[in-house]
């Protein structure tokens, strides 16, 4: 009987790299199961904070738990300070949208999302004139970290405010704006009142407030998980297959 070759150097490469590609898989698929985890406690926490009762900004500050909670506050807006988020659409029309700051009636200052702008024919670079009153106003909407961008690549921020910017950045704003202080954004949901309570006469400033809620995608890490677990499982089947094929004794 003649003797069986041993397998060679490409076998044992071949054996070693979907043993490899079955322990990626895994790790991927464990690392997709722990961001469904994370996502899915962020989710919770979302819904608790959107439960609580709204949170008076007059009296109290926001806390990391605040975040999406909604809030209410009686505030002076401070247009002089504003930034203006360029190339924004809605429903197919460019336009703009409008972050403009405000010192509620205890000294704290806040940043707030108030809505989009149509961006005028022919006025590409001019700021939008945006109705703003002067004396403090009555304003509600939900507390948020940050402001949604697009890519930051190439990004400017130049001064002074206010301004027109691609996106919005807390730290170029701070230094421009001198409000270090202001670490929170409250995307307003309503109109803003003439008054210091819900019952006051609405203002209407022309801005469109249609957010889109935020959003935990769940269901997309599960599902790349699963996609995980499928390599995994095929790579072990094909490395189990071919790896015990050579040493396999035909009759």
């Amino acid at each position: 009987m003649q003797a069986r070759s041993r397998p060679g150097m490409r076998y044992w490469v071949a054996v070693l790299a979907g043993l490899g590609m079955m322990a990626l898989a895994l790790w991927a698929a464990g690392w997709q199961g722990e961001r469904a985890q994370y996502k899915r406690e962020l989710a919770q926490a979302m819904n608790a904070a959107t439960a609580a009762a709204p949170l008076d900004l007059d009296r109290a500050s926001p806390a990391d738990a605040d975040e999406h909670r909604q809030a209410r506050m009686t505030a002076t807006w401070l247009p002089h300070l504003a930034v203006y988020l360029d190339n924004r659409t809605l429903d197919g029309r460019v336009g703009r949208i409008v972050l403009m700051p405000a010192r509620t009636a205890s000294g704290q200052y806040l940043l707030v999302n108030r809505g989009w702008v149509p961006q005028g024919a022919g006025l590409r670079t001019q700021l939008p004139a945006v109705p703003t009153p002067t004396e403090a106003v009555f304003i509600e909407g939900r507390l948020a970290r940050d402001v949604p961008a697009f890519s930051r690549r190439g990004d400017a921020y130049p001064g002074p405010l206010p301004a027109l910017w691609p996106n919005f950045d807390w730290a170029a704003w701070q230094t421009l704006s001198g409000l270090s202080s202001a670490q929170w954004v409250l995307v307003q949901t309503s109109a803003a009142r003439s008054g210091q309570s819900a019952d006051a006469p609405a203002l209407d400033d022309g801005l469109v407030r249609r957010w889109t809620p935020p959003q935990t995608d769940i269901a997309k890490h599960q599902g790349y998980r699963f996609q995980w677990l499928a390599i995994a499982l095929l790579a072990f089947g094909l490395t189990l297959f071919f790896g015990l094929k050579p040493w396999i004794r035909r009759p």
